[in-house]
C-alpha cells in the first residue's frame, strides 16, 4: 500500500511541475540548477565543518 501511494503522489508532483514549468525557458532551468548546485555546496560545506 505504501509502495502504491509514493508511486501516485510521485505522478502527482510530476504532474504538477511540468505544469508549472511548461512555459519556462532554458535559462530559468540554467540558473535553478546553478542555484541548486549552489546550495547543495554550501550545505555540504558547512556540514562537512561541522564534522571536522
Amino acid at each position: 500500500m505504501t509502495a502504491a501511494g509514493g508511486a501516485v503522489l510521485s505522478a502527482v508532483v510530476s504532474a504538477l511541475i511540468n505544469l508549472l514549468t511548461a512555459s519556462w525557458s532554458w535559462w530559468v532551468f540554467a540558473a535553478a540548477a546553478v542555484l541548486l548546485a549552489a546550495w547543495a555546496a554550501v550545505a555540504y560545506a558547512g556540514e562537512k565543518d561541522q564534522r571536522g
